[in-house]
């Protein structure tokens, strides 16, 4: 399933496809900035897809880079 990802960095923001077919799968984004966080799906493609649209409120799970480089899902969304 294509999945939608944005990187949100200092003076740069990027959006990319990427091919998830199992569970996990790794990915690279190469940024001139600070990475800041990384939105899931940020145009709620996937949800659009679903038959409970009309049912759910949603926003696109939100990602924070920690000072070891790992995505955090934050706290609350931006």
């Amino acid at each position: 399933m294509p999945v939608e990802l944005m990187l949100r960095a200092e003076g740069d923001n990027q959006t990319t496809t990427v091919q998830l077919d199992s569970s996990s799968e790794d990915f690279d984004f190469e940024s001139s900035g600070q990475p800041i966080e990384v939105v899931v799906d940020p145009n709620n493609k996937i949800l659009r897809m679903s038959d409970d649209f009309e049912s759910i409120h949603h926003r696109a799970p939100r990602y924070r880079v920690d000072e070891g480089w790992h995505l955090r899902r934050s706290a609350t969304a931006v």
